[in-house]
């Protein structure tokens, strides 16, 4: 009997340990970036899991959802793109806790999981000087933010995009990177994790220092892992994939094209190249969910509301589908009604010729506008490229009644208190989900007012817990929308096609771009205050640099939108469905005559 139970504990330490037989790299002391898990070993083949981007706003039970089921599948070895705590923080005891938070979800996991260090996690650009408790908690817990190992023959190197305060990589990993691939020039395969995804035309011209790596890696079979962006695109450079990963609850639009919560299978095997699965957490497809090839598509791709015509309760809308491809597009509308909505005619499908446009009467009928209808896209380019997109059904609560902006003889004191006189009365309309339509979570309250100079601009944010709001962004222009923010913005020509945009979050920092040309600055008066009930603020925007001259009776096209990262999705008033980014769909302002009675004179 005792012979009996020696060989079942010599059978269990084995089957423990196989994985490691397979197993080696050059970190042989000190804190390792992988737990301590086994490696699950199959004999022949592998297969190991990607999981992207967790935070920028973790949406919860994502990630530990992810975990449950990527242990049913008991991968040999589960690794990531980095970007799984909060970070931008200096202090210690809530960095600690953030890592100690991660570390008990990803110890959930039966196999070894493998750290990739993203900027949320070590910092990125000057950001690392402003954070340096970001690095030496990682370095403390996890040692090395660039590291190898080798698995059955395969080559997996783990690289750290934002080392330096230029934002990149450094000379001397690049040279470590080289190194090693000359020394492992034999392997089947290379896998290489990195978090920006350092292929793309707008990272390599700060990523100089990578020429020798990836001419160095164009002798090889090879795929290159990232995130960063937070939607999944497949790239293609030289016969091998560079995949861009897309969430595992991180922040995101879901439902917009590319971007959803899932994790990436790889299935390794003898004779063949690498086979890749995407695995949603409601679904499997494979890689080509969206290529590059397809995105270029999506850029050009245009759906666009013409004004709703609504009698008793009847409306007739025309849509026009633009296609912007050398070739015909397929296409099938479906068109989703629910109790207050129904359509006389639900589905459209047909061709589009290369490079025309075609333009499809919506008809039906309505009770009340909410909740809204929901449209689904299904198109089909040449070579059989098929993609999705939900279409902005919402524009059909774009409030077509003019918004009127009052003219002001007395302008407000730009501090963020809202106690003058001109904000009176706010802009009619509540905020609304941009992707369901349903009623915004928090209250949210904006008023305008204008002079000869100026377009003013108050916020009033309702905020139902302040210790959830997010600013982690100061220096103008940087990625403000990351943040619990307001957005507005102008289509001061009324084109629908250029625009202004302005963005301010709770700490007063500002973006500000003339679409398309991002270097434009306005010389902004903006205040931002907190109060009992939320945040609020104030923003004084000269017509001079709206290109505006007599503004009085003007028409533009408007949005204001409302970001509760980790909370909710985008809040929009008016409702056009999606991005903020479609000015076609805007609301319509009017700036009333200064001779009409308005508050504060």
């Amino acid at each position: 009997m005792k012979w009996l139970f020696s060989c079942l504990m010599l059978a269990l330490t084995c089957f423990c340990t196989a994985g490691d037989n397979y197993f080696q790299h050059e970190l042989t002391s000190g804190a390792k970036p992988w737990t301590d898990k086994p490696l699950f070993n199959n004999d022949g083949k592998f297969h190991f899991v990607v999981l992207a981007d967790r935070t920028g706003g973790a949406r919860p039970g994502i990630f530990e959802s992810a975990v449950r089921k990527v242990n049913l599948l008991e991968p040999d070895f589960v690794i990531c793109v980095g970007d799984l705590i909060e970070g931008y923080t200096n202090d210690r005891q809530k960095l600690v806790a953030q890592r100690r938070e991660l570390d008990a979800l990803v110890n959930q996991l039966d196999m070894r999981f493998f750290y990739v260090a993203g900027n949320h996690d070590t910092g990125s650009g000057k950001d690392m000087a402003k954070y340096p408790e970001l690095r030496k908690v990682w370095q403390e817990l996890y040692g090395p933010e660039y590291y190898y190992f080798l698995y059955k023959n395969v080559l997996f190197m783990v690289l750290h995009s934002q080392e330096s305060e230029e934002d990149c990589i450094g000379k001397a990993q690049s040279d470590w990177a080289v190194e090693v691939l000359k020394k492992y020039s034999d392997v089947k395969e290379t896998f290489i994790f990195v978090h920006y995804p350092l292929w793309q035309e707008s990272y390599l011209k700060k990523y100089r220092e990578l020429e020798p790596l990836f001419a160095e890696l164009s002798t090889r079979n090879h795929t290159i892992f990232a995130g960063h962006e937070h939607q999944y695109t497949k790239f293609e450079r030289n016969k091998q994939k560079y995949i861009r990963m897309s969430t595992t609850g991180g922040i995101n639009s879901i439902g917009d094209t590319g971007r959803f919560d899932h994790f990436m299978w790889v299935s390794l095997f003898n004779d063949r190249r690498p086979v890749f699965a995407n695995i949603m957490l409601d679904g499997v497809t494979d890689e080509n969910i969206l290529t590059e090839e397809m995105t270029k598509i999506l850029k050009e791709f245009k759906t666009v509301r013409q004004n709703i015509v609504c009698k008793d309760k009847a409306f007739e809308m025309p849509v026009v589908i633009k296609n912007p491809c050398k070739d015909t597009l397929k296409y099938k509308i479906i068109l989703t009604g629910n109790k207050n909505w129904s359509f006389s005619t639900p589905e459209f499908s047909g061709e589009i010729p290369a490079e025309q446009e075609i333009t499809l009467t919506l008809k039906g009928s309505v009770e009340t506008v909410f909740p809204a209808p929901q449209a689904e896209g299904e198109f089909e380019a040449a070579g059989g490229n098929k993609f999705k997109m939900k279409l902005p059904v919402p524009f059909f609560l774009v409030n077509n009644t003019e918004m009127s902006v009052p003219y002001t003889a007395s302008a407000p004191v730009i501090d963020g208190k809202l106690d003058d006189k001109c904000w009176q009365s706010p802009v009619s309309g509540e905020f609304r989900d941009s992707v369901n339509s349903g009623k915004s979570k928090a209250e949210t309250k904006v008023w305008l007012a204008y002079d000869n100079d100026y377009l003013y601009w108050a916020v009033k944010c309702y905020e139902p817990d302040k210790s959830t709001i997010v600013r982690k962004h100061s220096r103008r222009d940087s990625a403000i929308w990351e943040d619990d923010c307001m957005e507005l913005f102008l289509d001061t020509g009324f084109d629908r096609k250029n625009y202004y945009q302005f963005v301010i979050n709770s700490g007063n920092a500002i973006y500000d771009a003339n679409v398309p040309d991002k270097k434009f600055n306005a010389d902004i008066k903006s205040a931002v205050n907190f109060d009992a009930d939320g945040w609020t603020l104030e923003m004084a925007i000269p017509w001079k640099d709206l290109k505006v001259n007599n503004p009085g009776n003007k028409q533009m096209g408007i949005l204001f939108a409302r970001s509760r990262p980790g909370r909710e999705s985008i809040c929009q008033l008016p409702v056009v469905g999606g991005g903020n980014h479609t000015p076609e769909n805007f609301g319509t302002l009017r700036l009333k005559p200064a001779a009409e009675p308005v508050p504060g004179k």
